[in-house]
């Protein structure tokens, strides 16, 4: 039955509809918990719930799903970051090689106003 012609036609017989087409298996994977985005916060969400679950002996699959191409790739690339959740998430990220290069040493702050660049 096809709405959009049966309204504007309703004298016409119905006739039956043809049968779906076969449709394509698929793979698929099952998971615990699925958390879109690997953002900071989906990043320490199953990092923690991954953490958690080893403490009580739990085997969990976590899985994050991602839009941008690679991990971080909308958000953490070039990041000025205050690193003391990573301490508090990851205590010996930096015995682990993580990728974070230049620590910050000074900090400013720059207001602009209509006229002028204003350091403060």
């Amino acid at each position: 039955m096809n709405p959009d012609t049966d309204t504007l036609n309703p004298q016409k017989e119905h006739e039956a509809e043809p049968a779906p087409a076969t449709v394509e298996e698929r793979d698929s994977m099952d998971f615990d918990v699925v958390i879109v985005g690997a953002g900071p916060a989906g990043l320490s969400a199953a990092i923690r719930l991954r953490q958690l679950a080893a403490e009580q002996d739990f085997e969990l699959t976590v899985c994050v799903v991602e839009k941008g191409s690679e991990v971080g790739a909308h958000i953490l690339s070039g990041a000025v970051l205050d690193p003391v959740a990573l301490n508090e998430l990851i205590p010996d990220w930096p015995e682990r090689g993580a990728p974070l290069g230049q620590p910050g040493t000074d900090n400013r702050h720059w207001a602009l106003d209509r006229k002028d660049l204003v350091a403060e």
